[in-house]
């Protein structure tokens, strides 16, 4: 792994790195939390055993992790699919979820996402060109007319602009950086209707007298989604599948959604 166990324990309990080192050292000796915290007071620094407990389920946790990132590393080696970059971010994670999250796309069976998909045209290097000098780039040496997702400088732009998400999504720094500011603020998640479906939802009765069967398209999405019309949650509390409705909400034209700090 990229970073140090006990300095990450350390971080994650908010406990001195040599008082963690002393606790992880007696629990390998196989010494049991109500021994240290009664006969060992000043190795553990008079913790109690609460406070010794958070300390060996962090380390244990991110002992599993550690196993866990190194089957997957040898998994996407023998897919051939194991880049020097996706080795370093998934050997940078901190937890089991930001394991997962690196990973997901490089499942067998997941669906080739638009970022691999715009590396597989070649855009890689664009990418790479605009970060490091963004304001010499020129996409229209990209542009290959007649190829998809390379046909126009839109096209190329858009297939640039997946690589860079891809890329900002998957940086450790910037992971870790998100979610401590969502634990440090009160950050919640707003969805409601867009102001063209209300306006659409408000003339179906007449356009629907005028044109018998015609497709109600955005009025739809509201009737299915009536829950998350005028929805607000704190992001700590959210549940996975409102967590899941919210993603499929972002691609209706039906609703907004927004975050607020």
């Amino acid at each position: 792994m990229s970073w140090d166990l006990m300095e990450l324990v350390s971080t994650l309990t908010c406990v001195e790195k040599w008082v963690c080192v002393n606790v992880i050292g007696l629990l390998r000796e196989e010494n049991t939390v109500p021994f240290m915290v009664r006969y060992r007071k000043e190795l553990i620094n008079h913790m109690d055993a609460d406070a010794v407990r958070d300390v060996q389920l962090i380390y244990e946790d991110l002992c599993s992790l550690a196993k866990k990132t190194q089957s997957v590393v040898q998994t996407l080696k023998k897919d051939g699919t194991l880049t020097t970059e996706l080795e370093q971010n998934l050997k940078s994670c901190r937890s089991a979820d930001e394991l997962d999250h690196v990973y997901a796309p490089y499942k067998k069976g997941s669906k080739l996402t638009k970022a691999r998909r715009a590396k597989a045209l070649g855009l890689e290097a664009a990418a790479s060109a605009l970060m490091d000098a963004p304001h010499t780039l020129d996409l229209r040496g990209w542009v290959k007319p007649g190829t998809e997702g390379l046909s126009t400088i839109e096209e190329v732009s858009t297939g640039v602009e997946h690589i860079l998400a891809d890329m900002i999504a998957k940086d450790p720094e910037t992971l870790t950086y998100m979610r401590t500011l969502c634990e440090r603020r009160n950050v919640t998640i707003q969805s409601s209707v867009s102001k063209a479906a209300l306006k659409e939802k408000e003339q179906k009765p007449v356009d629907a007298f005028k044109k018998p069967g015609a497709p109600q398209n955005k009025s739809k999405d509201i009737d299915k989604f009536h829950l998350y019309v005028d929805f607000t949650a704190n992001i700590q509390r959210i549940q996975p599948h409102q967590v899941a409705r919210h993603t499929r909400l972002r691609l209706l034209p039906s609703f907004c959604t927004s975050f607020l700090k």
